[in-house]
């Protein structure tokens, strides 16, 4: 199945080109740093782009301030990853590990070069983007969670990093490690989330830490957008490629992750281009590079309370929160809201064992237990077929006699044919 990012382990190193190192000392200047300085700490914002020149740079554990991996940044090499685009912030320290000379290239001026030249703006893209992989499957981020299994709000904010392949570790409140036992005791063993060493969140929200990756945009500045768009499922996204390829200047807005309901899917095949399969999470998260090469910038979590129009013609969004943003124009792309079943205290069991989605979070939560997927969707069939994996067996309930109406006829075949699951026609639930 096709995947975030390619391969860091395998992705050949090839050094910029000549002619792309010159066009950065155009627009850039050069910087020195001793043996042991700081570069960049975790939660700096992502505002500039550095090559290094001499030297060598390394990751540092935000935990311990020991080096982190083995490998680390030397002469033709560059820093960063993919939240460079949207302004993010850096999700982990870095420092000089010996004196170190860098080329140093404000962002805004990096991403025109990048606009100008392709085969630079591919370049970098493709390095960015294996990082972030590598990284997100590594676990290598300063945000820690801990006890996500008990506690809805934290793991409200792990739904959140997950579905929108934000880096994290995931830490038992059990856990014998000392990384665990270090972590437990500075939350005085209660879950919570920690944020870098030692900054522990009150009452912890997937908006609060997006402010502190820079993923909640200062969108009250003084911009007027050409278009604003609501709502980052495919739609939103596509949407956000093209308005940034016209050179348009575009911000989309998502109250939960991009990728919307497509992003809660654990596979996608009959989409076209993709023969192997893709995640909805990958699917989407791809557009959302593409149009972050383009210019587009996205703010999350955040939701549109009410629009005006104003006496010139523009539109005036008013955020949660009193905020308030402008564009020209205005797409919405809100797609739709599923009901819930009409069961008896559903919001009490919500994240302790009811769940919207088939994401590697839930599949965590579904390990050797008997678990049901209600619904006769590709969805709901793809949720059931990700699930038998780790469930001791999946229950798919649907409401008719048969799935032809409402699923793929691939994805039939094989819950029919799979001894992990069983299907139970003309079923509802009840309680």
């Amino acid at each position: 199945m096709e995947a975030l990012g390619e391969n860091l382990e395998t992705l050949p190193r090839v050094p910029l080109a000549e002619s792309h190192v010159a066009a950065l000392h155009n627009i850039g200047s050069e910087c020195s740093y001793a043996a042991g300085e700081v570069v960049v700490e975790a939660g700096d914002p992502m505002d500039r782009f550095v090559y290094v020149l001499e030297g060598e740079i390394e990751v540092v554990d935000p935990w311990s301030r020991e080096r982190l991996m083995d490998s680390s940044l030397g002469p033709t090499q560059f820093m960063g990853e993919i939240g460079f685009l949207n302004a993010g912030a850096n999700i982990l320290p870095m420092r000089a590990a010996k004196p170190t000379r860098t080329l140093e290239v404000p962002r805004l001026a990096m991403l025109e070069l990048m606009a100008r030249v392709p085969e630079l703006s591919d370049h970098v893209i493709r390095v960015f983007s294996a990082r972030r992989r590598r990284q997100f499957e590594l676990n290598n981020s300063a945000v820690k969670l801990i006890g996500a299994d008990q506690d809805a709000a934290v793991q409200k904010v792990e739904q959140f990093l997950s579905r929108n392949r934000i880096p994290f570790q995931s830490l038992d409140l059990d856990g014998s490690d000392s990384a665990s036992i270090a972590a437990c005791a500075l939350a005085e063993n209660r879950p919570g989330v920690i944020l870098g060493k030692d900054r522990v969140l009150d009452d912890p929200t997937p908006r609060k830490v997006a402010q502190y990756l820079h993923l909640d945009l200062d969108v009250c500045r003084e911009t007027l957008y050409d278009v604003l768009i609501v709502g980052g499922g495919p739609a939103g996204v596509a949407a956000a490629v093209y308005a940034g390829s016209e050179g348009l200047c575009a911000l989309a807005i998502e109250d939960t992750a991009i990728g919307g309901q497509a992003g809660t899917s654990s596979r996608i095949e009959n989409y076209m281009g993709f023969p192997t399969g893709i995640s909805g999470a990958d699917l989407v998260y791809r557009g959302q590079i593409q149009a972050m090469k383009f210019g587009t910038r996205f703010a999350m979590p955040r939701t549109v309370e009410a629009l005006v129009r104003r006496d010139d013609g523009s539109f005036c969004a008013r955020l949660d929160d009193g905020d308030e943003v402008c564009a020209k124009s205005v797409l919405v792309a809100t797609g739709v809201q599923y009901r819930r079943l009409p069961i008896d205290r559903l919001e009490e069991l919500e994240g302790a064992g009811v769940f919207y989605a088939a994401t590697d979070m839930e599949a965590r939560f579904c390990r050797n237990t008997e678990a049901v997927v209600i619904g006769g969707g590709n969805s709901a069939g793809q949720a059931a077929m990700y699930l038998s994996r780790t469930a001791k067996h999946v229950h798919v309930v649907v409401r008719g006699d048969s799935l032809a109406a409402s699923m793929s006829n691939y994805l039939t075949r094989r819950l029919e044919a799979d001894p992990g699951i069983t299907i139970h026609y003309n079923t509802q639930v009840t309680a």
